[in-house]
């Protein structure tokens, strides 16, 4: 995590720079709307870099939201799983094991 903001920091600082060196401004033309804007040039590589990091950042959480909703499901059917389960739960008497079979499976009861 510490490694993360050193590099956030530094990614700041020459944003900066270049902030500082760049303020000369560029017309951009908002085509095909009949606008035309002075700004400066660190504005249009900050948007540009805003609106990819946006763009990015949207592709990435689409597939999240399947993963999610998923595992919401899957949630929801352990949870009716268990209920049945709990549901049929047999009891068998003091010191008399239930029979199974090798995979755990009920055969037999005893009788009480």
């Amino acid at each position: 995590m510490k490694a993360a903001s050193w590099l956030f920091l530094i990614v700041v600082a020459l944003v900066m720079v270049f902030a500082v060196t760049n303020r000369e401004a560029v017309g951009v033309n908002l085509w095909p709307l009949p606008w035309a804007l002075e700004v400066p040039l660190f504005v249009t590589w900050i948007v540009a870099f805003a609106a990819g990091f946006l763009a990015g950042g949207l592709v990435m959480i689409a597939p999240l939201w399947r993963w999610r909703r998923l595992a919401k499901q899957r949630k929801r059917e352990l949870a009716r799983l268990d209920a049945a389960r709990a549901e049929f739960r047999v009891d068998t008497p003091a010191g008399e094991p239930a029979t199974t079979d090798d995979d755990g499976r009920l055969i037999s009861i005893p009788h009480r």
